[in-house]
């Protein structure tokens, strides 16, 4: 029912009239009614259309640096 809900709530926000908007949420009630509704589950199939490969390589950042002074330099990369 939650989701169910959260979903009528935000319809009722995006398609409100602007007369509909002089009621607040309080003043609303949800009545859901599951009489029609019909549930059923099956068995789960899954068919692999292609082998699995293993994924490419990819680079995420290349830099050359050339070093002309007479001291140490230092670089840190940090991907996420």
């Amino acid at each position: 029912d939650e989701i169910v809900e959260r979903w009528v709530w935000k319809m009722w926000e995006m398609s409100k009239r602007r007369e509909d908007s002089k009621y607040r949420r309080e003043e609303l009630d949800i009545e859901i009614n599951w009489k029609r509704v019909n549930f059923w589950q099956s068995e789960t199939i899954f068919n692999r259309s292609q082998q699995l490969r293993m994924p490419k390589s990819q680079i995420l950042f290349k830099t050359h640096f050339t070093n002309n002074t007479d001291r140490e330099q230092d670089y840190s990369l940090r991907a996420e």
